[in-house]
């Protein structure tokens, strides 16, 4: 008798158990498909590191790296016809390269919003369209022409 006492017990957490755990996966899958509901159909994308040269009284000062991360509707980057982290690096480029309002030499905080508003406004004019809906900065430095000097005097 006490046998099948034991054995009612037993089957009455086996299916408590399986219930619990039966909600708590759907629920779980619930989360997820919440989860994808925010960026839908977005792809992260990290570009290549560039190299810019600064330029000030007809000398080279220094060097700017900068790694940039964009997002882009996935569907409308599989129709492009050319690579679009081209583009944004160029505009990334020209931005560094023909700015005047950044002096790297006597850095002071920069409007980081500002400069990644003006790659994302002027690469979207380029394609006519909503194409990269954020830029973000991976990596920003500046390495002096000193520095430059003295890495490659190390070398030899």
């Amino acid at each position: 008798m006490v046998r099948y006492l034991i054995v009612g017990v037993w089957a009455i957490l086996i299916a408590i158990g399986g219930v619990y755990g039966g909600l708590m996966w759907s629920s779980n899958n619930a989360l997820n498909a919440k989860e994808d509901e925010f960026l839908p159909g977005l792809d992260y994308v990290k570009t290549d590191t560039i190299t810019v040269p600064i330029v000030r009284d007809n000398k080279v000062q220094g060097y700017v790296l900068a790694q940039l991360v964009y997002t882009v509707d996935a569907h409308q980057k599989q129709a492009l016809p050319v690579p679009l982290d081209v583009f944004l690096l160029d505009e990334a480029f020209r931005t560094i390269y023909g700015s005047t309002v950044i002096d790297f030499e006597k850095l002071e905080k920069y409007d980081l919003t500002e400069f990644t508003a003006g790659i994302l406004k002027n690469v979207n004019s380029r394609f006519k369209s909503q194409l990269v809906h954020e830029v973000l900065i991976e990596q920003l430095n500046f390495i002096t022409m000193d520095m430059v000097r003295n890495k490659l005097v190390q070398r030899h």
